[in-house]
């Protein structure tokens, strides 16, 4: 049970200790010390803790984002010049490149969102370093859920999959 928790922290703490010693061969009065969680931008969140819940929060953003656009406002994630800040590049490359034939966050072509729930996984919210959260809803009064697949790029999470019960968008 430990195995896969141990890998992500020894995995975390090897991007710190990495961190760490580019900072000392820079110099300066921070030098060997790893920055502070959400220091600056491109820093990598300093713990698993960190990492889960800036990943829930990217996804928070996305579902919130969308559907203020779909009533509207804004532009969508999903639109293929803000699709970089939410997918790795290539689910954005192909968003631009191919578009979108149905909501690939609620699994519709129409939709009538309410009760929507985002939250980590709880039996497993990170696992090897792919970090797991929930968009649990109901469209037109049914119960859905979307699993969201995330990972570290660049020092941000970014979705890599989003799984359905009967497809998955990648």
């Amino acid at each position: 049970m430990q195995g896969w928790r141990g890998a992500g922290i020894a995995a975390l703490a090897l991007a710190l200790a990495l961190t760490a010693a580019a900072g000392a061969q820079a110099g300066g009065r921070d030098a060997g010390r790893p920055p502070a969680a959400g220091s600056g931008p491109g820093t990598t969140p300093a713990t698993e803790q960190d990492v889960t819940a800036a990943a829930e929060r990217l996804v928070e953003r996305l579902y919130r984002e969308h559907l203020d656009a779909v009533g509207g406002e804004g532009v969508s994630p999903l639109h293929p010049g803000r699709a970089g800040d939410f997918f790795i590049a290539p689910i954005a490359e192909a968003i631009a490149r191919d578009g979108l034939q149905a909501d690939p966050l609620f699994d519709a072509q129409d939709t009538d969102i309410t009760e929507l729930a985002i939250a980590l996984d709880a039996e497993q919210p990170m696992l090897r370093g792919m970090i797991t959260v929930n968009a649990d809803f109901r469209n037109f009064g049914e119960p859905r859920r979307a699993v969201l697949r995330l990972r570290l790029r660049d020092g941000e999470p970014r979705i890599i999959r989003i799984e359905h019960p009967d497809w998955h968008f990648e």
